[in-house]
């Protein structure tokens, strides 16, 4: 282009302008090319969002009076097999343990349990209604969750339990936290239900911090209660303690743990190891210990 300018005799002036032009043209086009990369990698998300979005298929109220059960499940991620004929039943007001190796299925069967996720084929019942069937949304309000890291607010522990439920009263985290077995130390508090328990509820101790996590679980009054590793990060005081707040709690609520601690299974009532696809039950824990010292 200089070339043909130079030759057409155009005046400097002339040719500096189109050259600023051509090179902020150049930018631009740079720019261009830029954005568009960006605009395939956020089209590809979207669709792969919409293909991953959840579907409201079940209309029918959800019960549990009777129990939950997996009916010969088959489950995969992509070429992966996580479960091929996983067989469960969890009585109400019972104390489920599940246990395996790493890469098992221990969260998948959770996620199952919680309808984030349907079998590839089998069902997961609810009172021998198909969980496809059944309104997520309602379902998932029966259920209280306790996650593997607890974690708190730096707030105060009424409104560590409350968080996310605008409705409950401090009524509500009185009852939790008695049904949690936290009361006691929590009434002994210099400001009770007010006390700010620190950053990550640091001012207060691991047992503590989980009985505060299974108390914002109860809040709302489930039926179904699910823990990932409960006890993993507590003294022997302190699970001992959990485990005896759990086998009461089973009395009223039907409890699944996924879990490894010897305290944990020996409390079930029943425990499940998830292991080549399928789960088997022991039926003693007897059986359990012998393995786990094996």
């Amino acid at each position: 282009m200089a070339i043909i300018l130079a030759g057409s005799h155009v005046d400097g002036f002339l040719l500096t302008r189109i050259l600023g032009l051509l090179n902020k043209t150049q930018r631009r086009h740079q720019q261009l090319v830029a954005q568009e990369s960006v605009y395939w990698v956020l089209r590809k998300a979207a669709e792969d969002a919409r293909a991953e979005a959840e579907r409201a298929t079940g209309t029918l109220q959800p019960t549990l009076q009777k129990g939950i059960t997996l009916h010969h499940v088959k489950f995969h991620y992509g070429q992966k097999t996580i479960f091929k004929d996983l067989n469960i039943e969890i009585p109400i007001n019972s104390f489920t343990v599940v246990m395996g190796p790493s890469g098992a299925g221990k969260s998948t069967l959770l996620d199952l349990l919680c309808g984030l996720v349907e079998p590839k084929s089998g069902e997961v019942q609810i009172d021998g209604i198909s969980l496809h069937d059944i309104n997520l949304r309602q379902w998932r309000h029966m259920i209280g969750y306790v996650s593997q890291d607890t974690i708190l607010l730096h707030d105060t522990v009424m409104n560590n339990i409350l968080v996310g439920e605008p409705v409950l009263t401090a009524a509500d985290a009185e009852r939790a936290l008695r049904q949690a077995g936290a009361w006691d130390f929590v009434s002994a508090l210099p400001e009770g239900l007010q006390t700010v328990v620190g950053e990550r509820g640091g001012l207060l101790s691991g047992g503590q911090r989980q009985r505060i996590a299974i108390a914002r679980a109860l809040a709302h009054s489930p039926s179904f209660l699910i823990l990932d590793e409960p006890t993993s990060a507590l003294d022997p005081e302190s699970e001992r303690t959990i485990c005896e707040t759990l086998q009461k709690l089973a009395k009223d609520l039907t409890v699944i743990a996924v879990s490894h601690q010897p305290a944990v299974i020996n409390a079930a009532d029943r425990v499940f190891i998830l292991s080549n696809g399928v789960a088997e039950p022991l039926s003693q824990v007897a059986h359990m210990n012998n393995e786990l010292s094996s």
